[in-house]
């Protein structure tokens, strides 16, 4: 590996532009399961599909050149945070059954898995009654298999073999993602939306592009005006596909600008004048309002829903989706501020225990 290959960041600075980059696409992902009404709510549901695909592609980025005790420390990290989801959701769960007069007892039972939903959990990482949290099942399966050839391959391989098995397996997934709609159907979405055909591709993206990052810039000449031209043109092909009213998991346009977008934080690690320590707070802040956004959607749509749209009548479809958001938003960063408080003080105390 050729020191012209890899991006000059260093490796344990974070890099803001993708942090901001990923706070944004967490509020995305709200209005994916949100979703504002009408017209709007369909542009805005489209231009969302960027969100998930770029997760996987900026943890690929971060994982070139990783040694397997690297990669299993993460995958660890990201079960945890699984796990923490699955309790979270069920936590929604046992509120809204308290707010709807129903039983804990009897709610925790119901959510029991059975035999069919665990065998989706581990083939298709699609969690037991709380779904969209298939995106970190199917991050664990990306490390998983990272660190299954890293294992055979020694720390210092030769990726060319792991970027073959993603081209394959997007291959299929592009397959199976295009031509049925052409014929009139469906998207077979319960095998598509997990970690395999949409989740490793992306990661294995994400790999190739650090590896390549300084090569692609040159050989091609990418500025960072090319870039932004590349970028804005995969949004307006996204945008004109989702006003078509056709629907893909990944839309067309979105296979330019995630690269563009990419290359472009890169190489721009800071393109708003940020402090870093605000823009690594956001970053760490967009895993919270992943993981509570969820549990907050069940209790608004148990107990807010109605009452308000009571009062304001068809304006509560417009104005749920920031309500939402906004609400994610401020449990996430004040989790995150007294998670960091709590680590402050634990640190204090360790070193006045020496």
């Amino acid at each position: 590996m050729s020191a012209s290959q890899v991006s000059t960041t260093p490796a344990k600075q974070r890099n803001g532009s993708m942090e901001l980059l990923k706070f944004v696409a967490a509020f995305f992902v709200v209005w994916i399961h949100a979703p504002f009404p009408g017209k709007l709510g369909q542009l805005v549901s489209t231009l969302a599909r960027f969100a998930v695909p770029m997760f996987f592609l900026f943890s690929g980025y971060f994982n070139y050149g990783a040694q397997l005790s690297q990669v299993s420390r993460r995958a660890r990290r990201i079960a945890l945070l699984f796990l923490l989801g699955l309790v979270l959701g069920q936590l929604g769960n046992c509120i809204c059954a308290v707010l709807s007069g129903g039983n804990v007892g009897t709610q925790l039972l119901s959510d029991i898995p059975t035999l069919t939903e665990l065998f989706q959990l581990l083939i298709l990482h699609i969690p037991p009654h709380t779904g969209s949290l298939w995106y970190l099942a199917g991050l664990i399966a990306c490390y998983g298999v990272l660190g299954l050839y890293l294992r055979f391959r020694g720390d210092s391989p030769s990726y060319t073999p792991f970027y073959v098995l993603c081209l394959s397996l997007f291959a299929v997934f592009f397959f199976w993602d295009t031509l049925p709609p052409i014929y009139g159907e469906s998207s077979p979405t319960l095998l598509l939306r997990n970690g395999w055909f949409l989740g490793l591709p992306m990661f294995g993206l994400g790999m190739f592009l650090r590896q390549y990052q300084q090569r692609l810039i040159q050989g091609f000449s990418l500025t960072a005006g090319k870039l932004v031209g590349i970028l804005v043109l995969g949004i307006l092909l996204t945008a004109a596909q989702g006003m078509a009213l056709t629907y893909s998991n990944i839309p067309f346009g979105t296979l330019l600008a995630l690269p563009a977008l990419c290359l472009l934080a890169a190489e721009h690690p800071r393109f708003l004048p940020l402090p870093q320590g605000l823009t690594a707070f956001l970053g760490k802040v967009s895993v919270w309002i992943y993981l509570l956004h969820l549990p907050i959607l069940q209790i608004y749509e148990c107990w807010f829903q109605y009452p308000l749209t009571q009062r304001i009548g068809e304006r509560e479809a417009l104005l749920a989706p920031l309500i939402l958001a906004g609400v994610s938003f401020l449990c996430a960063a004040v989790l995150e501020s007294v998670l960091q408080i709590a680590g402050v003080l634990s640190r204090r105390m360790t070193r006045k225990g020496k």
